[in-house]
C-alpha cells in the first residue's frame, strides 16, 4: 500500500494500531478479522476508508460508523496509513 501510494507521489505514515482514533482520524484502515470471519475473508485482512468516524468499506461500496462496522464484521482496528 506505502508503495503504491509512494507510485502516485503521495506519502504515507502508519499509525499503530492502539494510536487509532476511530472519530478524529482519516486515511485507509487495515482490518483485522476475528477467527469466524477469517476464512470468510479468504484468510486475510482487509483494508477500508475512514474518514472521521465513518467507513467506506470498497467491497459493496458500504458506508457506515466505523464502530458499529468493525462490530457487526467482527473486526478490529488494524495499522491505519494517512497522510504525511
Amino acid at each position: 500500500m506505502l508503495a503504491v501510494a509512494k507510485a502516485f507521489g503521495r506519502t504515507l505514515t502508519r499509525v499503530h494500531y492502539k494510536l487509532v482514533d476511530l472519530d478524529e482520524h482519516s486515511g485507509i484502515l487495515g482490518v483485522n478479522w476475528d477467527r469466524s470471519m477469517w476464512t470468510q475473508h479468504g484468510g486475510t485482512g482487509h483494508w477500508v476508508l475512514l474518514r472521521q468516524g465513518t467507513i467506506l468499506d470498497p467491497v459493496g461500496y458500504r458506508f457506515a460508523d466505523a464502530s458499529d462496522y468493525l462490530a457487526v464484521m467482527k473486526g478490529r482496528v488494524g495499522t491505519l496509513l494517512r497522510k504525511a
